[in-house]
């Protein structure tokens, strides 16, 4: 199977709840880079077409400017639910805009669901 070089993936706002979609693109050997996010509306069917299909590290690229709604640098996979949200440091506990579960940030993030 070839590897996409580019891919969507739902994104939230850990602070406002707004949705959008992230697109990473791939870098060799196995990485997969924040490169921006797009605050739009996404259909209920768009959070989980393809359960944690996309495997690798999943880093911010230098480039990423930042989420569009709060300004945070990177983004963490709640351990509930699997979505991804934007995230500050700073703030200590994560709270996501998706399923509300509440917690600290450990890890890595392995893997992810892209969207059609």
């Amino acid at each position: 199977m070839t590897r996409p070089r580019s891919t969507f993936v739902a994104m939230s706002c850990s602070r406002t709840g707004a949705r959008g979609v992230a697109r990473f693109e791939f870098q060799e050997p196995a990485t997969w880079q924040l490169a921006e996010v797009r605050i739009r509306e996404m259909p209920a069917s768009a959070t989980a077409s393809r359960p944690d299909d996309l495997r690798g590290a999943f880093v911010v690229s230098a480039t990423y400017a930042g989420c569009p709604e709060c300004g945070a640098g990177t983004f963490v996979r709640c351990g509930a639910c699997g979505q991804l949200s934007c995230y500050k440091p700073d703030d200590g506990l994560f709270s996501c805009a998706w399923c509300k579960n509440t917690g600290p940030v450990a890890g890595e993030i392995t893997s992810v669901s892209r969207i059609d």
